[in-house]
């Protein structure tokens, strides 16, 4: 039988790396962006007026890094990233059904609890060869929850590698429901 874990997350949610960015807004990222390329541009301009040698050395240094992009591009199609359709071969870092692990997520808030108990037995059911987690949200206005954790576990413990279950505490001007 497996026990049932609280997971607690935090208030604003997880920090996230992949979305922090030195800029305030996506707006200021445009607009550097574009300032950036546009004076590139502009100052390209003016060199055809002050020296010819200058920018004929530029252009040529473009076309290099627009041919070496382009090579790099077909490089990754056609060897790397799409090999296995077209030559035929089975992708590199290929995952075998049982290596995959399935997360099952049930919102619960007051609904009946006979509900959450077919709904979490229909999922037991579900056939996979990787391991299955059942994660559980509910709200602090759900009668009783911890005792619908504890038969959740009794009652389907055995066909769950991990159950995991958490606490959502109504803030202010939110409703109360599975949809909030």
């Amino acid at each position: 039988m497996v026990d049932a874990i609280r997971v607690h997350f935090p208030k604003e949610g997880p920090l996230s790396p992949t979305l922090a960015t030195y800029f305030p807004n996506a707006r200021g990222l445009y607009l550097s962006a574009f300032f950036f390329w546009s004076s590139l541009t502009l100052f390209r301009w003016i060199l055809v007026f002050l020296d010819m040698e200058v920018i004929l050395w530029w252009n040529t240094f473009d076309c290099v890094l627009a041919l070496l992009q382009a090579l790099w591009v077909c490089w990754h199609i056609f060897f790397s990233h799409h090999r296995w359709r077209y030559l035929h071969c089975q992708p590199l870092g290929d995952v075998e059904p049982k290596d995959i692990t399935h997360v099952l997520t049930v919102l619960h808030a007051t609904e009946p609890a006979e509900q959450l108990y077919t709904l979490i037995d229909d999922l037991k059911r579900v056939p996979c060869d990787g391991k299955k987690i059942l994660l559980i949200g509910m709200e602090a206005v759900t009668p009783d929850y911890e005792d619908r954790i504890a038969t959740v576990k009794k009652m389907h413990g055995d066909g769950f590698h991990e159950i995991l279950y958490t606490v959502h505490t109504l803030r202010n001007r939110e409703i109360v429901g599975t949809g909030s």
